[in-house]
């Protein structure tokens, strides 16, 4: 039988519920009586017509899949619906198949309520009801699901062929709810059936692809849903981010069921064929999916999840859609890696995530004390063997630049960089020093970041003691056979004999990249002095630590590495030249530095001339300092000139750095800068000294330091009224820190202005005397520009906190930037403005009154009103509608005719789009346009979103403070909230203006529950404005308006607030007019009723209306019987 007489015969049975003329005579019938009367069997009872009915179908069905696989193998074009009409007769068997032979059967909560399922094609007849729990037909008809269940289970079975696309698209919810009633209700007894079931069950969920069992398995999901059923439904939905390419269907899946608002317009990623509808990927988004993803399923282990987990959230981070790389970063770094259980160094997450990525950059001894063995034993050009792969190292760097770059989180950061710090500092010298400028980039910013958000100066100390670093004893680096890097093993005897030519050659670059690093912001004045001092002191000073002295130590003397010497003198040339200005102006350190290299050396000179002495004085005792003598002599080691030329040459190189910072027109004196100098007088009076034999060069510049010295003292008469004029300042180190926060936001490196946010968040809370109130808020109000989300909403957070601590000065410019008359500000940095308003406003409380209150009710009235012009606005959407015209005629006159467009080929899914799809993504898309322009494109007004957000902010403003707003701008709120309920274009009938509807009947919440919340506070206010309500006409036309409002909305959520709202209404005028509050107390003793008088009985009724006359006396409860 070919499949177009199939479709024939099952076109003639679905005829009575898909033809018009049959549907309109049988009205009133059910769709098995339809059926049967189509079918012309008048015997039998409901249940029996129906498995009749219902295997008929199901013959058909699997007649037609036969068919129709059978075609798609002799065929190239395994989809052999070509036409509607096939579709719809397919459609229509599935749909009577899922409503009258699985839903009849299932327990009450189980599969998706049929509201929700998608539309039937059947038009005719009344859909049968499950059938309540316990009822023996209904145990009894079972044998028709579970024939429906092996039916439907064997479509499912032929991938890609015949009916499996349309099944999977409409009843396959419905068959996993079934399958699952088989093998999970509690009520059958059939043990063997249930297994098998199971079976089917688990080999169905398997070969559906991921991104299709989602939305199916998570719309079982519902609140009616049985345990029994929602344990296995969450099982095998917990499973499916452990699948290949899991995470990012779990990704994808949350941003496309995340609201609009929860989208990023700007991420969507129309140009890539393979991601034609992939959303833009929120903060909001990445937080749920990371939430979702860190939480360890009950059926497993943390440690067997995670292993699950880390190849493909790993792999993610080297993803070359940037959105990707952001999610996964911020997955592995904020809920695996930040949380103490799982992410602090020996956990279980940081073995999986955090040690591969170390162990790949600095390949360390290994718990079993071995370092790991090379991945070959030679290389390819047969050089050494390799330890770590040149693509090992390369995705490694790549996934610590995402997780430093994409994820601001400094403790993370320092947990990740500080056991690979010197292995970094390496990669980045040999990748300098090989000509490999994409490695060096890269690095240098992870450097950049690790630095400026470590505290204090020691990770620069650590990188000029290791400048040289190039490896461990058993590896270096070498070329990677891509042209990259990887690790070699090193030479046994290269580690002992280094070659000492290649890396003095290196030194001068390995010294300008360090101080490139100093350039790029990493550290302040005062670490910079640090450091110059750490390394100045290493090369002129050797610190004896056991003594707790120090003396000097020349470079190829007592066992010091002269190449380390050569460094540190390198170093501190380098650092002179770039920053001599900034080294004078905290010259403490140096001086410091000085006086102890001269109190060295005047101790080791007067050794030497004590000696000098004794020798030529003859004695017993120098006849063992002439035999030590011949034996210095004799020895080949011994060094070529005396000891007391060397630290004469170091002496000279202190005291001529000492000439150049106090000659420096940048040098200062305070009073700790003076009492060192008084102090280094003693050390350069004793050089001065003629009978000392000191050199004559030594001498001479000691001399014209003491003349300095002398100089700079003689302009402070009084040191004691120099400290009197210039106290030390408390705010030193805010002012350091303000400092520091101004230069971390003009880094381009996320991670560095969050940093500088975060330190002026700490100086806002404190607060600081040393901010500029002004100036940080128009900084903040310029970070609301940022693109990247971290920066935007931490903008937010401190300019929320700025206006709650200085609202006079603050909230004035943020309602402006909102407001935006001169249409300066985009739409996000207003929202994101109003963002910060709310935080203020619900954070002022009574605080928001007086003028601060006005600027704030009148701004937000203005906004939400429907009297501001957009001018600018209007004309831009005028000049795009133009640009669109001319482009579409130019095309079409360029095709010959209406040309296609081509952009909804990239929309062409390969596995077949839904027509539900495309009309939801046609109907967002309308949304925003109606959003943007209410009136057309030719209209003024503001955009619908932003008057919501007035809305908002206005009723968090009469909830946070009510009496700081006053009578007045209430009153006008209400007259505003009534006009946009009643005169918005399309009224309860359009979409687009459903937030604005929802924002304004909350707005009238917010009254009542400020009137409730602090009625004995506001006792003359609220009497005022509960008149109005009560009595006035304004309150009798916002009743009205609720209650036409509630007759015809159609936006469920608005409808729930307005019923909410009317019933609070009347329940407040009811305790206004007794004077009660919530509890049933009164306002205050003695309290009136919003009428005037004291509500103590009603007339008439031997009731009293006050039973709580004592505070804390409660009476029990009186029935009495009245006529």
């Amino acid at each position: 039988m070919t499949a177009e007489t199939t479709f024939g015969k099952a076109a003639s049975f679905l005829a009575p519920v898909l033809q018009r003329e049959s549907i309109v005579k049988a009205r009133g019938q059910s769709i098995i009586q339809c059926l049967d009367a189509g079918a012309d069997t008048k015997d039998g009872t409901i249940p029996e017509l129906r498995r009749k009915i219902i295997e008929k179908a199901l013959a058909l069905l699997l007649e037609i899949h036969a068919c129709l696989s059978q075609k798609a193998e002799t065929s190239d074009s395994p989809n052999s619906l070509q036409s509607p009409s096939q579709q719809k007769t397919v459609d229509g068997l599935l749909d009577l198949i899922s409503l009258e032979g699985i839903y009849p059967f299932l327990s009450p909560g189980v599969g998706v309520p049929i509201e929700r399922r998608v539309r039937s094609v059947l038009r005719g007849g009344i859909v049968s009801k499950p059938s309540p729990a316990g009822d023996g037909a209904v145990q009894k008809d079972k044998s028709l699901l579970a024939e429906i269940c092996d039916g439907l289970y064997g479509i499912t079975k032929n991938e890609g062929t015949g009916l499996t696309a349309s099944l999977q698209e409409r009843t396959l919810v419905d068959l996993i709810a079934g399958l699952g009633e088989l093998a999970y209700a509690p009520l059958s007894d059939d043990q063997d059936s249930k297994r098998q079931c199971d079976c089917m069950l688990r080999s169905l969920l398997d070969s559906t692809p991921t991104r299709v069992l989602f939305p199916v398995l998570t719309s079982l999901l519902q609140p009616a849903t049985p345990e029994w059923f929602r344990a296995h439904v969450s099982t095998h939905l917990s499973m499916l981010p452990l699948r290949l390419g899991g995470i990012k269907h779990t990704i994808n899946f949350i941003a496309s069921s995340a609201p609009p608002e929860f989208q990023d317009p700007s991420a969507r990623s129309n140009d890539r064929p393979d991601q034609p509808h992939s959303p833009g990927l929120s903060l909001e988004v990445i937080t749920q999916a990371s939430r979702l993803l860190s939480s360890v399923p009950s059926s497993m282990t943390a440690e067997t999840y995670f292993l699950a987990l880390a190849p493909e959230l790993l792999q993610l981070l080297s993803d070359p859609n940037p959105d990707t790389q952001r999610a996964s970063a911020y997955i592995i770094g904020n809920g695996i890696l930040g949380r103490r259980k799982y992410g602090s160094p020996g956990t279980v997450g940081w073995r999986i995530f955090a040690e591969p990525i170390i162990q790949s950059l600095n390949p360390v001894k290994t718990e079993q004390g071995a370092v790991p063995k090379p991945t070959s034993n030679v290389d390819k050009n047969g050089l050494r063997p390799v330890v770590v792969a040149e693509d090992k190292i390369r995705s490694a760097l790549q996934q610590l630049t995402s997780l430093v770059l994409l994820h601001p989180n400094p403790g993370l950061t320092k947990r990740l960089i500080s056991p690979c710090l010197r292995s970094l500092w390496g990669l980045l010298c040999y990748s300098k020093e090989s000509n490999r400028s994409g490695w060096v980039d890269k690095i240098h910013q992870i450097l950049c970041t690790y630095i400026k958000t470590s505290v204090g100066v020691d990770k620069l100390m650590i990188l000029s003691d290791e400048l040289l670093w190039d490896g461990e004893s058993t590896w270096t680096y070498g070329p990677g056979p891509s042209g990259g890097i990887e690790i070699q093993q090193r030479h046994e005897d290269s580690f002992q004999r280094p070659d000492m030519i290649a890396m003095m050659q290196n030194i001068d670059s390995r010294v300008d990249e360090l101080v490139r690093l100093l350039k790029s912001g990493v550290a302040d004045d005062d670490e910079i002095g640090s450091l110059f001092v750490h390394v100045s002191k290493h090369w002129l000073l050797d610190c004896d630590n056991a003594k707790g002295t120090n003396r000097l130590e020349p470079g190829d003397d007592g066992g010091k590495d002269p190449l380390q010497s050569l460094v540190y003198a390198k170093l501190t040339q380098k650092m002179l030249e770039e920053y001599k200005d900034t080294l004078a102006a905290t010259p403490k350190r140096i001086i410091e530095l000085v006086h102890q290299l001269l109190s060295a050396y005047n101790v080791e000179h007067e050794e030497i001339r004590t000696r000098s002495a004794r020798a030529s004085t003859p004695s017993l005792a120098g006849l063992g300092t002439i035999v030590n003598a011949n034996l210095a002599i004799g020895d080949a080691d011994a060094p070529e000139r005396p000891r007391d030329e060397d630290s004469t040459e170091m002496i000279s190189v202190a005291l001529s750095l000492l000439v150049a910072f106090l000659s420096s027109p940048e040098f200062a004196l305070d009073p700790e800068t003076s009492r060192l100098l008084d102090s280094l007088r003693k050390s350069l009076a004793h050089i001065n000294t003629p009978n000392r034999s000191f050199p004559t060069s030594i001498s001479m510049t000691a001399s014209n330091i003491l003349a300095l010295v002398d100089l700079h003292l003689s302009l402070l008469p009084n040191s004691l009224d120099f400290d009197k004029k210039r106290p030390p300042d408390p705010h030193a180190d805010d002012r350091k820190a303000h400092q520091q926060a101004l230069t971390y936001l003009t880094d381009p490196l996320p991670p560095i202005r969050a940093q500088g946010i975060s330190l002026l968040t700490s100086l806002i809370t404190k607060p600081s005397p040393t901010l500029d109130i002004p100036s940080t808020t128009i900084l903040l109000q310029s970070l609301l520009q940022d693109d990247d989300e971290f920066i935007y909403l931490s903008a937010i957070k401190a300019l929320g906190q700025l206006a709650s601590r200085h609202p006079k000065a603050v909230v004035k410019r943020l309602v402006e930037q909102y407001v935006d008359v001169a249409e300066d500000a985009g739409l996000d940095v207003r929202i994101r403005t109003g963002e910060a308003l709310l935080k203020a406003v619900e954070s002022l409380g009574s605080g928001l009154a007086g003028d601060v209150a006005k600027t704030v009710g009148e701004g937000m009235i203005a906004v939400a009103g429907r009297r501001g012009k957009k001018t600018k606005a209007r004309e831009s959407r005028r000049k795009q509608r133009q640009q669109a015209e001319q482009s579409k005629k130019e095309a079409d006159e360029a095709w010959g005719g209406e040309a296609p467009n081509l952009s909804d080929l990239g929309h062409l899914d390969a596995e077949r789009n839904t027509a539900a799809a495309a009309a939801d993504e046609e109907e967002d898309e309308k949304l925003l346009h109606a959003w943007k322009s209410p009136r057309g494109d030719d209209g003024d007004e503001d955009d619908t979103r932003m008057r919501a957000s007035a809305l908002s902010i206005l009723g968090a403003a009469i909830e946070s403070h009510l009496a700081g707003l006053g009578h007045r701008l209430v009153c006008t709120a209400l007259d505003l909230v009534v006009a946009t309920l009643r005169f918005e274009p399309g009224g309860a009938g359009r979409a687009d203006t459903a937030i604005l509807r929802r924002a304004a009947v909350l707005l009238v919440l917010s009254l009542l529950r400020a009137l409730d919340g602090d009625a004995a506070a506001n006792k003359e206010a609220m009497r005022e404005l509960s008149f109005g309500l009560l009595l006035g006409p304004e309150a009798e036309e916002l009743h009205n308006v609720l209650r036409q409002l509630e007759s015809q909305e159609r936006d469920v959520i608005v409808l729930g607030h307005v019923r909410t709202v009317l019933d609070r209404l009347e329940s407040f005028r009811t305790r206004v007019l007794l004077g009660q509050d919530r509890e049933g107390r009164a306002w205050a003793p003695g309290a009136e009723g919003a009428l005037g008088f004291e509500v103590d009985e009603v007339k008439g009724l031997a009731v009293n209306a006050r039973p709580f006359e004592k505070e804390g006396s409660r009476p029990k409860p009186i029935i009495e019987e009245i006529e």
